[in-house]
């Protein structure tokens, strides 16, 4: 019978606390506690102790992490074969901002310590209890478990314990990645050159890159890692290395099998039609259907939300604001001819008039464009992106980064977020009588509604 580990009361507190809304209610009760045993003990200064740690506790806005690696643990599975576990410990922190901190208890002492266990992994190079990023955990290419303190020193004492448990992942993990890998394989987007229980080594459709996958999946989307072809043999021989190199890596250049980069590979694939296993046009086309049906359709519904938020209430807001200093200066303006104060009123007049005059009409545009959107007015443009580059911008509040998209019918947007990739389709909407575009549609996440009229 599998044996069931519980979490101690200490471990489930730190779940509590990690959430910040927990935290802040836990501290007010604290401070209350504090001022409560003050008024009873007065004089002792224990309330005011308990009542000013939780004022900081209260202000614990800033959090931290630091994870240690701990040992490598080796399991003997049913079939014979020996797998290394990977077992780290994480401490998190909560303390006050700025110099604050130096006065936090949180900022010394984790709310939490949880032991993080990573199958078909291990550490060789790394000495024990040696700090490390956490990156690794969180880019999604590994499977790993947190675990509580119990099973930690269950596994430590008795690595036997889990062989049952890790032997009944493997036959799972790998027919969930061949499941969701399926039309990558049939395309001939993907081929696998090699594999084990723990990972697939895959060949992507230009020959030149390739793609390590550890049958991790987010729902139901498979996290794989572009990395050099010279690695190929040494992690045949002995993939022990790679962990390792993982910790190392702050930005890995991940690859996940999405829909939307399937029909980016189709069409790289599409336009490389000499490659010995590209598909035949009518296999492409079925192949994008099946894509297509899990795609969002782009209907009038949601044009006319998308042009309310975007070209509709922003307008209208803008003019109510304008209302108000328009307000103020036809007041200052009629305070100041009532005074004698001609001046002042010569100025602000014409300045309220000509506020009034904007704020009208932003708030009959944005009624206008409301009208239009309901209507269906507008003009759908279907372009392509023939450009999307990024840059970086520094400046005295940080570096901020831009994405500026170029499109086929001479369309350009700038933004702080990448609208898609070139070659990507696209379509572009326009109301009466707009110089720029209103919404912008990919169709790597669109298809649109048979009742669009839209111009090619």
């Amino acid at each position: 019978m599998e044996q069931k580990f519980e979490k101690s009361f200490i471990e489930k507190f730190g779940d509590f606390y990690s959430k910040m809304g927990n935290r802040a209610l836990f501290s007010i009760g604290c401070i209350l506690l504090g001022v409560v045993i003050e008024l009873i003990l007065t004089g002792v200064g224990i309330g005011g102790i308990i009542a000013v740690i939780s004022v900081y506790n209260l202000l614990s806005f800033c959090e931290k992490e630091k994870t240690k690696y701990l040992k490598t643990v080796r399991v003997t599975l049913p079939n014979g074969k020996i797998t290394p576990c990977a077992m780290f410990e994480q401490k998190a922190y909560a303390y006050a901002p700025l110099i604050l901190a130096f006065f936090s208890i949180g900022y010394y002492v984790p709310y939490k310590t949880q032991y993080i266990l990573v199958p078909n992994k291990e550490i060789k190079n790394i000495a024990p209890k040696t700090r490390v990023s956490p990156s690794f955990l969180t880019n999604g290419l590994l499977n790993f478990e947190i675990i509580p303190q119990s099973k930690y020193h269950a596994i430590i004492s008795n690595p036997q314990i889990i062989a049952n448990e890790l032997n009944a992942q493997i036959a799972p993990r790998r027919e969930a990645f061949l499941n969701e890998a399926k039309l990558f394989f049939e395309t001939g987007l993907l081929e696998e050159i090699y594999y084990t229980d723990d990972l697939s080594i895959c060949k992507v459709c230009d020959d030149e890159t390739f793609a390590l996958f550890h049958y991790e999946s987010h729902s139901g989307v498979q996290c794989g890692m572009f990395f050099n072809k010279d690695y190929i043999e040494k992690i045949k021989e002995d993939p022990g290395f790679l962990l390792e190199s993982y910790i190392g890596m702050d930005a890995p250049n991940m690859l996940f099998l999405t829909n939307e980069v399937l029909e980016r590979l189709l069409r790289i694939q599409k336009e490389n039609p000499d490659k010995k296993d590209a598909l035949t046009n009518t296999e492409s086309s079925e192949v994008l259907s099946r894509v297509n049906q899990n795609k969002k359709v782009l209907t009038k519904d949601i044009i006319e939300q998308t042009l309310n938020r975007s070209s509709s209430k922003p307008k209208k807001a803008l003019g109510i604001i304008l209302c108000l200093p328009a307000l103020g200066a036809i007041e200052l303006a009629i305070a100041g001819f009532a005074t004698g104060l001609f001046v002042m009123g010569i100025i602000c007049l014409p300045l309220g008039i000509w506020l009034w005059y904007i704020a009208i009409k932003k708030i009959r545009q944005g009624k206008k464009n409301k009208e239009n959107a309901m209507r269906g007015q507008y003009k759908i443009v279907q372009a392509t992106c023939i450009s999307s580059t990024k840059e970086v911008r520094e400046d005295e509040d940080g570096t901020t980064v831009f994405y500026t998209t170029k499109f086929s019918n001479g369309e350009s947007q700038t933004l702080n977020y990448s609208l898609g990739v070139e070659g990507d389709t696209f379509y572009l909407v326009y109301l009466p009588e707009s110089k720029k575009v209103n919404a912008i549609f990919n169709g790597i996440e669109y298809v649109p509604s048979a009742d669009l009229l839209i111009e090619k």
